[in-house]
């Protein structure tokens, strides 16, 4: 199950760092009214240098949580720490991290986070989920926005982009069909192609359950992948958000995946 949701979050990543840090940094500074790194956190997804790109396994072993205008808390792989930070328009460094020195795994890139970050120089908020900085080196951090655990899901929408199992990968050919919308803690609202309906749902940490969900029965044309939808949601999963997708990994491995919708508007 980790294999497969790691996997599906680098296909994800992949394009998205080189194009994203060239985006935000390419461009002249711009300058920043106020600290708007306050009261977020953020999961390291990769680098990107000058002619390569290195992707991170799991970004949520990285973090960055911004929790007052001058304090920071760091997760490295294995490690945790804290420091502080300054922010002069689009300007940032921090200050020396106190962290834990445990021996993380084989592979783990805590050391090269923890140094990356210390030796930042600029920021830039890229839309509300993604953050890049750039270090002394000229290489660029890319961080996507992590789900707290007070927000969870509530006030976001999503469509069905497809699934995979161990033997077959489903694609849809109109995710727009396809929707969740989870309206507040603890409704949810869902559009599968001719049918709708809504339900509740619950958060525990990374794992959703949806249901019972109250849903019209009307008979959509041939094709239709209502039933497969519907059958996919009925399970406990393991959610994982990375930059505008969502991943959905049920207990027999299989998962879901998801873009954002570009609106939290009620569906049509």
């Amino acid at each position: 199950m980790k294999r497969t949701i790691r996997g599906l979050a680098l296909t994800l990543t992949v394009t998205a760092l080189s194009c994203l840090s060239a985006f935000a940094m390419g461009s002249d500074p711009v300058s920043v009214a106020a600290n708007d790194l306050v009261g977020t956190k953020w999961n390291w997804v990769g680098t990107q240098m000058r002619d390569t790109s290195t992707k991170v396994e799991d970004p949520l072993k990285y973090t960055l949580d911004f929790t007052t205008d001058t304090s920071v808390s760091m997760q490295a792989d294995c490690n945790k720490g804290s420091g502080s930070y300054k922010v002069e328009g689009n300007n940032l460094r921090f200050g020396p991290f106190a962290m834990t020195r445990m021996a993380c795994p084989p592979g783990s890139n805590d050391s090269l986070f923890v140094q990356s970050v210390s030796n930042a120089r600029k920021y830039k908020r890229v839309g509300d989920n993604s953050l890049v900085i750039e270090i002394a080196s000229g290489a660029t951090l890319t961080f996507a926005r992590a789900l707290s655990p007070s927000s969870g899901l509530m006030g976001t929408k999503w469509n069905w982009l497809g699934s995979q199992t161990g033997t077959e990968r489903l694609f849809v050919p109109m995710p727009i069909r396809y929707t969740l919308e989870f309206r507040t803690a603890d409704t949810v609202y869902v559009k599968a192609d001719c049918n709708t309906g809504s339900g509740t749902y619950k958060v525990e940490g990374d794992k959703v359950t949806i249901g019972p969900m109250a849903m019209t029965m009307m008979a959509c044309p041939p094709g239709s992948l209502d039933m497969q939808f519907k059958q996919g949601l009925g399970v406990t999963n393991t959610y994982k958000v990375v930059l505008d997708h969502m991943i959905f990994v049920g207990p027999d491995g299989s998962s879901m995946l998801f873009a954002r919708a570009t609106s939290t508007s009620a569906s049509q």
